[in-house]
């Protein structure tokens, strides 16, 4: 035998009595210190939980996914943390997972809710609806495959409990992915939300949260509009919201009370067995009182429905003519503060995530 290749044996067979011996040993952790060893695999999160011990808050707040000082700033006024952030992301253009701003925040004990819209939000009116680029049938049939499957493996790399909440708000006629507009049926609704929780399942992003979200209203207000006609299955969601706001008076909305809100649609909601996110939620101001209305929010929560729903997200955004953020006057922001603080509301540090898994290679 050339002596060359001796010694290269000698060298594999001492490699493989080591790993072997520290294995057998306990200490395999130490196989990732030997040099040219791969780094070890992640471990996952699992889903998130809904706490026995209250109800997460969260909030939307604009520019946060770009500038985590949005969060300190907000953290700060309010004196607490929230467990949940949002962030909002089009498919038009491909972004990638905003890996960056999730590790801020999962460093700081705040999970992203990542609401991920398959469309180009700057056209406007008709056209806004009608994009045949992203019909349900096309994202069934495999159409972005391509981009589901990078934006899958970017979360697996991750690793952190991520919340997403995709085709939401889908029994309205405003996004492309409705039911009731762009040549979409309900069958494909449900088609096109297995197809994706598929993928992701196929490259192993078992960290994330399935978040499945009709809007408060039905529009069309029709039988076949219904939430429950979008349903995708028990297997497909892990936890089901709602998205609806007091609009206050207007030549179509009234101001409204968290009971004409959320009690019908929380009843029906339940009959999913899943955990229940109120998504999407504030106030304005003009029609009645804001700080009352934010103090009701919390009262309720915390009081007769502190065990059936388990997360609400404020939408923290001005847009014209509805001015949702906390801070629109100083009564409402400490209604703010206050509610948050009540006992039964669970901020940044307190989520439970279930018990997760080493990743594996994509299949």
């Amino acid at each position: 035998m050339p002596a060359g290749v001796a010694v290269l044996l000698t060298i594999v067979l001492a490699a493989a009595m080591v790993t072997g011996f520290l294995f057998v040993s306990g200490r395999s952790y130490l196989l990732q210190r030997l040099p040219g060893a791969p780094p070890p695999p992640p471990t996952l999160a699992g889903t998130v939980q809904h706490s026995p011990g209250g109800t997460y808050w969260g909030a939307f707040l604009p520019g946060a996914d770009q500038d985590q000082s949005v969060i300190a700033n907000f953290a700060s006024t309010v004196g607490r943390k929230p467990a949940i952030v949002t962030i909002y992301q089009q498919w038009a253009g491909e972004p990638a997972f905003p890996a960056a701003a999730a590790r801020w925040m999962q460093d700081r004990g705040t999970a992203p809710l990542i609401v991920w819209e398959p469309w180009r939000p700057d056209l406007i009116g008709k056209a806004a609806v009608e994009q045949p680029a992203y019909r349900l049938s096309v994202i069934a049939s495999g159409g972005f495959d391509g981009y589901v499957r990078r934006y899958a493996d970017q979360i697996k790399a991750f690793a952190g409990p991520v919340f997403l909440e995709t085709l939401h708000e889908m029994n309205g006629t405003w996004y492309p992915w409705g039911g009731t507009v762009n040549g979409n049926t309900a069958a494909d609704y449900v088609a096109a939300w297995r197809h994706l929780h598929d993928l992701f399942r196929a490259e192993g992003a078992t960290n994330v949260t399935w978040t499945w979200t009709p809007n408060g209203e039905t529009v069309p207000n029709t039988a076949a509009n219904k939430p429950k006609a979008y349903w995708p299955g028990a297997q497909y969601v892990d936890w089901v919201g709602i998205d609806s706001y007091n609009w206050g008076p207007s030549g179509v909305t009234e101001w409204r009370t968290f009971a004409q809100m959320f009690d019908a649609n929380l009843a029906a909601l339940s009959t999913f067995g899943k955990p229940i996110m109120i998504a999407e939620t504030a106030s304005v101001e003009k029609g009645g009182d804001k700080a009352a209305w934010i103090t009701t929010l919390f009262e309720t929560l915390t009081g007769p429905d502190h065990d059936a729903v388990g997360a609400v997200i404020w939408f923290n955004k001005a847009m014209p003519g509805y001015d949702w953020r906390t801070s629109t006057s100083a009564a409402s922001q400490a209604a703010f503060n206050a509610g948050v603080a009540r006992p039964g509301m669970l901020s940044a540090g307190q989520l439970s995530v279930g018990a997760g898994a080493t990743a594996s290679p994509a299949s």
